[in-house]
């Protein structure tokens, strides 16, 4: 239903009912995908794994896997998640395809993929990207005939031990590269539960205490690790390794998990993102889940009121196209009784859609902090993914404009996620009708009784 607010002469439109297609979800994480291969291009850990694999450490290894061999290294990703389901998985697909437009003269041009989670979408943008999607279940167990590089992001560790289970002759192991966390960091974060989702090792390589069966590994294992500590894109890649292997295993032991695809992911994203919020109740898991998840589409594709309790601030900006106009922002947050209780826009100097959306949400925060008795229950959803990734803390590598939105949002209890255009209407139509004056104006307040 169209709103009219204020002095506005024109409907503004906050819901999009049309039914969307398989084939328009593809453009949309493809879009995302692209944004996120810009963003990880520029980013420290990029140069750093750049640097590693240049590295004469690197480059000595990877002489040793490939021996006589000039064949290129095959690339393998498993275990890389849902692109439909969440946002993570576009910086680590980002990863594979710079590695493979930069380093062709050793990697095969074809990435293979393969994942039970992948939906119908996520298997077009695979293929439109240049990826080969498995189409039969491997269980990780793809024997290393050739050489291979494994990019496993997001394994469970028994399927990592499954993976080096079927390659344990010395004939394959050393033909294999594996990135992913670092074993060691791994290892010291699981303590004794390494030992029950791992599997057991024979006694030559397993004995005793996790400790041990962490020291008896590493002896066979070489880490190239990419960066220490705490790294960059918020950690996506936080102790990210090349691992490279000289093992042999017997009486290897695969650990038995329940099987999990696509339709189980679907009926489970469902089911978290479609329960009730209490009331006045702390929120922090469903932030967390929020800001690492992308929602359902019916969360994206259209416009709904906030849950009881709750008001929600949808924002939106407007380039300035290359400084030819000035760029625009806007807003409006409605209450659980889709009233809305404040509106906003304004106009700004030659700045790209990023900024203004930035001041957008900024402006908007810092006017509903302004209305008496409103609920700090806050639900706040735009349209730029990267605004809504650095809001949510998920970008370390972010503008200093940033930063009084992320304290502004410390005054909220607070949830921040990412919608489609159709569904921010409303906010975008306002940053379109900027004021043309750079002093923004609040064009409704609603008070709270």
């Amino acid at each position: 239903m169209p709103y009219r607010f204020g002095n506005c002469s024109d409907d503004i439109q906050t819901s999009y009912d049309d039914e969307l297609t398989a084939e328009d979800e593809v453009q949309r994480i493809l879009k995302e995908v692209k944004i996120a291969i810009e963003h990880v291009k520029k980013s420290n850990f990029f140069a750093k794994l750049t640097e590693q694999i240049n590295s004469n450490e690197f480059q000595s290894q990877l002489k040793k896997v490939m021996g006589e061999s000039n064949s290129q290294v095959n690339i393998v990703i498993h275990a890389l998640g849902s692109l439909e389901f969440g946002f993570s998985q576009n910086f680590q697909l980002g990863i594979a395809l710079l590695m493979k437009q930069d380093f062709s003269s050793w990697m095969r041009e074809k990435i293979e993929v393969y994942d039970p989670v992948l939906s119908p979408a996520d298997v077009i943008v695979l293929k439109e990207l240049g990826c080969e999607v498995l189409l039969i279940n491997e269980r990780c167990r793809r024997q290393g005939e050739k050489p291979t590089l494994f990019y496993m992001p997001y394994a469970q560790h028994n399927r990592v031990g499954d993976l080096l289970g079927a390659n344990c002759c010395a004939s394959r192991n050393n033909q294999l590269i594996l990135l992913k966390t670092s074993f060691k960091h791994s290892y010291r974060q699981m303590g004794k539960i390494s030992k029950a989702i791992w599997g057991k090792f024979s006694n030559a390589i397993f004995s005793g205490t996790p400790e041990d069966y962490t020291d008896a590994i590493q002896d066979h294992t070489k880490e190239i690790l990419i960066e220490e500590g705490w790294g960059s894109l918020d950690n996506i890649f936080y102790n990210f390794a090349f691992h490279f292997f000289e093992i042999r295993l017997e009486n290897f032991q695969n650990a038995v998990i329940e099987p999990f695809d696509f339709l189980r992911m679907h009926k489970d994203s469902e089911k978290i993102f479609t329960s009730p919020f209490a009331k006045d109740a702390l929120r922090q898991d469903w932030a967390d889940t929020y800001k690492t998840y992308r929602c359902p589409r019916e969360y994206q594709c259209s416009w709904n009121p906030p849950p009881e309790g709750w008001i929600k601030l949808n924002f939106g900006g407007t380039s300035s196209n290359n400084g030819k106009n000035l760029a625009g922002f806007g807003g409006i947050c409605h209450d659980e009784s889709n009233e809305p209780i404040l509106i906003y826009n304004g106009a700004l100097d030659k700045v790209d859609k990023t900024m203004a959306s930035i001041e957008a949400l900024r402006f908007g925060l810092t006017e509903v902090l302004k209305i008496p008795s409103v609920t700090r229950n806050l639900i706040v959803v735009g349209d730029d993914l990267m605004v809504i990734q650095r809001a949510n803390e998920r970008q370390i590598e972010r503008p200093q404009e940033i930063h009084e939105v992320l304290s502004l949002l410390k005054e909220f209890n607070s949830l921040v996620y990412y919608i489609y255009e159709e569904a921010n209407l409303a906010a975008n139509n306002l940053a379109k009708k900027k004021s043309y004056i750079f002093k923004p104006s609040c064009l409704f307040v609603r008070p709270i009784f």
